[in-house]
């Protein structure tokens, strides 16, 4: 007999009446979407130069741990309040142990015992306030930003908590919405919890990205250059995309007759002539480039249009100018001459494209797109 189906056989059981596997499915799936939080702590330890195994490796142990659980434990489970406080309460045991394994790690002799590491990890995600650490300013930048970063989740999780679990329990998570949020009534935001949700994250994050913090790196004409980001990178991206994917691509592939030889070749000078339009000679850069460009040309071919290869450069250089725009670094986010990149980044920028590019793929491949597709010619009047 499998786990879940003990699971389903003590489901209703009269000591608890609690369907603990299926409460635990729930807690392993959304540990699994958890899990790739330490990626940005682990960017920035690479941009400065921290060591950046102990993100990457706890985020490996929390997300394998969490599939093993989902798997052992899936089934169709008929979950419902009990379950749902159940799921509250183990969840922000297992995020408060997840958020300690950066510190253990890590090796920082302030948070390096696993009792001061769960403790911080607890206070971070549930946004208590307290903290073991006496000297904040000691930390590796990328253990402080980790820090701050469960402690920006804990603030808003309870309604990611909440959605995550809605179409499972079957109740409508309203009263934990109401207790998260303070003020006007929730009928009054919304008829619907989901777009209720969606619209206090999008005030979450800009409030977080708008309030300049005291010491900021940020340029001082950072409201204006935030204008221009957000307005005139879309026009930016457009204007590449239809230069090298839309008449490079096609004219060169336009030389041959065969259908694959044209993409292959095409694909090649256009991710030439990106690369080497960006200016800087290091391999790494220069690869990183070669791969977007790739990515994009694939996309134009397999879409019909150049809509998808747009939105994908357009999404990317906005988050990456917003980024250095909030944490500073201007100066270095444009990639010329002197620019220079390394392995890993070169291995994390790739592996940002290939998951964008199997996303928009399955997404064509989704809606019927047939990228083999040959328009009707049209017949002449005689």
């Amino acid at each position: 007999m499998s786990v879940s189906e003990l699971g389903g056989a003590g489901r209703r059981s009269p000591l608890l009446a609690v369907d603990v596997v299926g409460a635990l499915n729930v807690v392993g799936t959304l540990l699994m979407y958890l899990s790739l939080a330490v990626l940005l702590p682990a960017g920035f330890a690479i941009g400065y130069g921290e060591p950046v195994w102990p993100f990457l490796a706890s985020g490996a142990i929390t997300g394998g741990v969490a599939a093993l659980v989902t798997y052992a434990t899936r089934g169709d489970h008929r979950l419902g309040v009990r379950e749902g406080f159940l799921v509250v309460a183990l969840t922000w045991l297992a995020a408060a142990a997840f958020g300690a394994l950066p510190y253990i790690l890590s090796g920082d002799p302030q948070v390096d015992r696993p009792v001061d590491a769960f403790f911080e990890g607890m206070s971070g995600f549930s946004t208590t306030g307290g903290s073991v650490i006496a000297h904040v300013e000691a930390l590796p930048r990328s253990l402080a930003i980790w820090r701050q970063f469960t402690q920006w989740l804990g603030g808003i999780g309870i309604i990611v908590l909440a959605l995550a679990v809605l179409p499972r329990l079957r109740v409508g998570g309203r009263q934990l919405l109401e207790h998260e949020m303070p003020g006007p009534e929730i009928e009054t935001l919304s008829t619907r919890i989901r777009d209720t949700a969606r619209r206090v994250w999008v005030l979450y994050i800009g409030l977080g990205f708008l309030i300049d913090r005291p010491g900021s790196d940020r340029p001082a004409e950072w409201v204006v250059l935030l204008f221009l980001v957000v307005f005139m990178t879309p026009l930016q991206a457009a204007g590449e995309e239809y230069f090298f994917r839309g008449w490079i691509l096609q004219n060169v592939g336009s030389w041959f007759k065969r259908p694959m030889l044209s993409l292959i070749v095409g694909t090649a000078v256009s991710a030439t002539a990106f690369s080497a339009a960006h200016g800087s000679p290091d391999p790494w850069i220069l690869g990183s480039l070669a791969v977007f460009a790739i990515s994009c040309c694939l996309l134009t071919w397999r879409t019909g249009g150049l809509e998808a290869a747009i939105a994908i450069h357009a999404v990317n250089n906005i988050a990456a100018f917003a980024t250095v725009l909030n944490f500073g670094g201007w100066e270095e986010a444009f990639i010329g001459g002197d620019t220079k990149g390394d392995p890993l980044q070169f291995a994390l920028d790739a592996a940002v494209q290939v998951i964008a590019f199997a996303l928009i793929w399955w997404q064509a491949k989704r809606v019927g797109l047939d990228p083999w597709f040959r328009p009707t010619g049209t017949t002449g009047v005689s």
